[in-house]
């Protein structure tokens, strides 16, 4: 199996820490990092960053604790969190990562000086790659010819400080004649020369398949990557990847990005932009409004439309060539209810739910297909704090703001020893004691990612190779959308029908993977999963 490249994302459980209290509190971290709950798991990892601890989990709380802080938007506490890593840990295996992680941080303020001397204090070989991508992504920001004139001085061999002075010379009006022969200079000296442009066909349109993206990109914003819309950047990255990946396997793929809102004008505005024509598939609108226009569009010219983030079977119905990608509550009901025919258990239910209208909604659904395979529904309400009762059967439980945690202790303090089954989202992880978690208890968890898996590993290695930040749900996500739908488009709209409705598809994918073949075109496959062994495992789909 190929190594993955931050093996500290693989192998927690084999490191020791100087008390457990210490490695009790990294672990906790961990898991909410790997959830996305960024505020979570700073909290835990600033107690263990708050001096030079002497254990080897240390600097992996360091370089959880700065990429926590990176994810949330404070730029300014992950460059102190990657300074005393550097600083505290040099001789660590993996300094080198958090060297490139301290490089990209500074570059993206517009500390070049200090981000280029990270990177040029990694001396492995294996990283040369590495480093020049992250000054290929930034030099070109420099502003000024004579910026990039001291930064090459400082560093004279590197190909991605030249290129961007040239290109900076090269587009200036007026150049003195010093600068003009430098330019010759370095395009000698660095053979640097123009990027090979898409091919395409006699009429202009490049070759291959051309997907649309109408999401809130919130370009408008005054920083469009904080938390609040950062989702749809990770979801963009992971889009990217499955991009490139298609195009190593011959199947040329174009990701067109519009930025829209909840706000119909915006998707108008799309539509006169060159090359709108074109798209085949249609990830999107995620609001009501422009959806609306979008849908008659995609209609209209019997293109596809992808739905990411939505389980409303409203979005897709009367249009057979509509996806969600998210099981609806139905789907999802169901398959807790197969899951519990499998494991034989007594047709009765008690069902639970949380303050949410989602919530109640899903409880009304889970009794409802209950009843038709004929259960008997012993209880419907909202769980505050009652008395749980022992019973044969199982109990339900959609809920979130962990919830669930609540309701597992109460079953647990009044001795029910029926099964549960629950969402996940009824559990936030910067909260929870996974003690809680007994073999009877059995989550529906549609974002389960298992990362012992190879092809998730490679992809969390490339992900972070490329992106320098390690990948959320939304990334994932993003690329199995693209990785999917590419595929079964890539012979042509005409075998695209074929290509869905010969069944699961889940091997190459990072999620649970895609199955539309039933008549509804939502997606067939739900994880459920137990806690074992400290880890999620899939029990059933």
């Amino acid at each position: 199996m190929k190594k993955a490249f931050l093996t500290f994302l693989l192998l927690p459980g084999l490191l020791w820490a100087q008390s457990i209290d210490y490695l009790s509190q990294y672990k906790e971290g961990v898991a909410l990092f790997k959830e996305g709950n960024f505020e979570g798991a700073s909290a835990k990892f600033s107690n263990l960053t708050n001096k030079n601890y002497d254990n080897k989990v240390a600097p992996y709380a360091f370089l959880y604790a700065a990429q926590s802080a990176e994810k949330k938007g404070n730029k300014y506490q992950a460059k102190i969190l990657y300074r005393n890593l550097l600083t505290y840990y040099p001789n660590w295996d993996k300094i080198d990562e958090a060297r490139i992680l301290y490089a990209q941080n500074n570059l993206a303020d517009g500390y070049y000086e200090e981000g280029l001397k990270a990177l040029h204090e990694i001396e492995n070989e294996k990283y040369n790659g590495l480093k020049l991508q992250v000054m290929e992504d930034h030099m070109k920001n420099v502003k000024t010819i004579a910026a990039l004139k001291q930064l090459y001085a400082k560093y004279p061999n590197y190909r991605p400080i030249a290129k961007a002075l040239v290109d900076k010379i090269q587009a200036n009006r007026y150049n003195t004649k010093a600068d003009l022969e430098m330019s010759d200079m370095l395009t000698n000296r660095f053979k640097l020369s123009e990027e090979e442009k898409p091919k395409t066909t006699t009429k202009g349109k490049a070759e291959g398949l051309h997907f649309g993206l109408l999401l809130p990109f919130e370009l408008q914003a005054s920083d469009p990557t904080l938390p609040a819309y950062r989702y749809i950047y990770d979801l963009y990255a992971g889009m990217q990847m499955a991009q490139e990946k298609l195009g190593n396997e011959g199947t040329a793929l174009y990701l067109h990005p519009y930025d829209i809102k909840n706000d119909a004008n915006a998707y108008k505005l799309a539509e006169k932009k060159p090359g709108f024509e074109e798209i085949q598939l249609f990830v999107g609108p995620l609001y009501a409004a422009p959806n609306t226009l979008a849908q008659k569009h995609i209609m209209d010219k019997n293109l596809i439309q992808v739905h990411p983030t939505s389980n409303n079977l409203d979005l897709i119905k009367d249009n057979k060539n509509a996806f969600l990608v998210q099981p609806s509550h139905a789907q999802q009901a169901n398959k807790a209810l197969d899951f519990a025919a499998k494991e034989g258990w007594a047709k009765t239910v008690s069902i639970y739910y949380g303050d949410s209208r989602k919530d109640s909604l899903f409880a009304s659904i889970y009794s409802a297909e209950a009843k038709k395979r004929g259960y008997t529904v012993l209880e419907f309400k909202r769980f505050t704090t009652q008395k749980l009762k022992p019973q044969k059967g199982h109990l339900f439980l959609a809920a979130d703001n962990n919830l669930g945690v609540k309701f597992l202790q109460n079953a647990a303090m009044n001795q029910v020893e029926c099964e549960i089954i629950m969402t996940a989202s009824s559990l936030s992880w910067d909260r929870i004691n996974t003690s809680v978690l007994t073999e009877k208890v059995a989550l529906i968890y549609p974002e389960f990612v298992n990362r012992n898996r190879e092809v998730v590993q490679e992809f969390e290695k490339a992900y972070f190779d490329k992106h320098f930040a390690l990948p959320s749900y939304y990334s994932y996500l993003g690329y199995d959308i693209v990785y999917y739908f590419g595929n079964r488009l890539k012979k042509g709209k005409s075998s695209f029908d074929r290509e869905v409705n010969r069944g699961a598809y889940i091997d190459d994918f990072l999620l649970g993977g895609y199955d539309f073949s039933k008549k509804v075109k939502q997606n067939d496959i739900v994880p459920i999963v137990k806690f074992r062994d400290q880890n999620f495992e899939e029990v059933y789909r």
